[in-house]
């Protein structure tokens, strides 16, 4: 018998970050008894929900998560997958001390041991140049996979605008992907015809914030059951 099969890509959000407890750690995955982040509420349509987020992944680190779903992949399955895109800022790299990290500004503030890895890459590569380039890298390597196979990918924005370059298009099918950014489009409002205006630090000082947030920056079980709904709305919509 076909089932009918939910896999996830993402990050801290897909994971499910701060859900069962206070803080959140580096390449954490879902905890077993989550199943409250959306990815779980998702999954409830579905025969079989695979999650592989991780905490503080990156979009070209997301190889790694497809070789996750190359694993448990069966041709008698129909499969949905959802790609959560993270910020393009973060990156994947080799350190000779940790072998492959996911990286990004600013992450020796939550892991000290990173300080090395973040100065030296950050201050060595090109930005944003070189996030557009490995977003779309990224995007048309798990497009061909998931082509003539039976496979729906969809790919859904996070937090900023996906990159836009004419030179690299032809590399993408861009139907594919929902680029409002859709953390911005449901929370970050200043009213309903006011939609993803505000900035971070102003969000912290919001009523949505304090319904729909844990304290360290991640949605609460409210707030994952409406991007849960949202997000349920874009697949029924995107082709």
């Amino acid at each position: 018998m076909t089932k009918n099969v939910l896999v996830a890509f993402g990050d801290s959000y897909g994971a499910g970050a701060e859900l069962l407890c206070p803080g959140w750690e580096i390449g954490a995955e879902q905890k077993k008894d989550d199943n409250k982040n959306f990815i779980q509420l998702l999954g409830k349509n579905y025969d079989i929900c695979y999650n592989f987020s991780l905490v503080g992944a990156s979009i070209p680190g997301y190889i790694f998560q497809l070789k996750q779903f190359e694993k448990i992949y069966s041709k008698d399955y129909t499969y949905t997958l959802i790609v959560m895109l993270s910020q393009h800022n973060r990156d994947f790299i080799y350190s000779k001390e940790k072998g492959w990290i996911n990286l990004y500004p600013g992450m020796s503030r939550t892991d000290k041991t990173y300080k090395n890895d973040e100065k030296s890459w950050y201050s060595l590569v090109k930005y944003p140049e070189t996030a557009y380039l490995n977003w779309y890298n990224t995007i048309s390597l798990i497009q061909h996979y998931c082509k003539d196979r039976n496979i729906k990918d969809i790919y859904i924005e996070q937090f900023n605008n996906s990159p836009f370059l004419e030179d690299l298009e032809f590399l993408i099918d861009r139907r594919k992907i929902y680029t409002t950014p859709l953390i911005k489009e449901i929370f970050f409002k200043n009213s309903k015809n006011s939609i993803g205006t505000l900035d971070w630090s102003t969000f912290l000082e919001t009523e949505n914030y304090k319904k729909y947030y844990s304290p360290n920056y991640h949605p609460n079980a409210l707030g994952h059951r409406i991007i849960s709904e949202k997000i349920k709305k874009i697949i029924t919509n995107l082709k």
